[in-house]
């Protein structure tokens, strides 16, 4: 029985890498268990680092594969079904509530907004809250005047997890 295909919005592995900007700010949130490092161009993750959790060199595990830094595809892209509008959501400078957020053990849960004035649909937001003991971090999504929003959003990690996608073990 043939099966449909399934449409995602989500634009698959060939699309074309992303140039990083060497200038965006980079924004460093740390807790008891992770450390990630934001770029403000695309509100997108550089680096998401386990601490608890050592890798064969010893340093703390990485999330975030050299892959998807050399394609400039990196985690937390927005995709909304709009390639113009999708494009500005991820190259886009953004700009960031704190220059940095450190939690401590003890610490209560603490967010960082991420904001950019996107030129076709207003004010959009990724809101990202940190938990001092626990890796899970709670994301909301939003544009100011979600009227102007197309009608699916769509957060992609890829194109993987670790240090190297193409060595085979």
């Amino acid at each position: 029985q043939p099966q449909m295909p399934v449409t995602t919005g989500i634009p698959s592995a060939g699309i074309a890498p992303r140039d990083l900007n060497a200038q965006a700010e980079k924004i460093v949130v740390e807790t008891p268990l992770l450390r990630v490092t934001f770029s403000a161009q695309g509100g997108r993750a550089l680096s998401w680092q386990l601490l608890a959790h050592k890798a064969a060199d010893g340093q703390p595990v990485e999330l975030v594969s050299d892959d998807a830094r050399q394609r400039g595809q990196l985690p937390l892209e927005v995709f909304t079904g709009n390639a113009a509008l999708d494009e500005e959501l991820n190259t886009g400078l953004y700009q960031a509530s704190l220059p940095s957020l450190q939690l401590n053990a003890a610490d209560e849960a603490k967010s960082l907004t991420l904001t950019y004035a996107t030129a076709q649909a207003g004010t959009f937001t990724k809101e990202l809250t940190f938990h001092a003991d626990s890796y899970l971090v709670d994301m909301t999504l939003k544009f100011l005047d979600p009227s102007k929003a197309a009608g699916t959003l769509a957060v992609v990690w890829g194109p993987g997890l670790g240090a190297n996608l193409e060595t085979v073990a």
